[in-house]
């Protein structure tokens, strides 16, 4: 459910920022990853541009350029902040020296899920029986 979530979001803000798309042309987008084929996390990031290819048909297309022996893995989010490609799949704690709210998610301890619920709004501190 999560994944169908974050690729819904990620093909919503390609079609965005391809200005709606034009009728006819998908606008194409690239990948890397930073990992191996074998690892989960390549897996799920595999999974995710499907999700997004097959929600954006017509529309936007992500195409997989390939993990670190395409892009070395430290030089991936360089390579998006540097218009080298357009997306990587890798973790938040990647980019901490160029974005370092980055850090609230991966020290968050409220689940996406919560602070969904919380409507973003309101930083009081959450009970414990609530992240659980």
């Amino acid at each position: 459910m999560r994944l169908t979530t974050f690729a819904a979001a990620a093909a919503t803000a390609a079609i965005m920022a391809a200005g709606g798309g034009t009728a006819g042309a998908a606008e194409r987008l690239t990948l890397v990853h930073p990992f191996s084929n074998a690892l989960i996390y390549t897996k799920s990031c595999k999974l995710m541009v499907d999700k997004i290819n097959k929600a954006g048909a017509g529309v936007v297309e992500v195409a997989v350029r390939g993990g670190p022996e395409a892009i070395k893995t430290m030089q991936q989010a360089p390579a998006v902040r540097d218009g080298v490609v357009d997306m990587s799949c890798v973790p938040a704690a990647f980019y901490a020296a160029t974005i370092p709210e980055n850090e609230a998610i991966s020290t968050s301890n409220a689940s996406p899920a919560h602070v969904r619920q919380r409507r973003h709004g309101d930083h009081r501190p959450a009970s414990p029986e609530v992240l659980q």
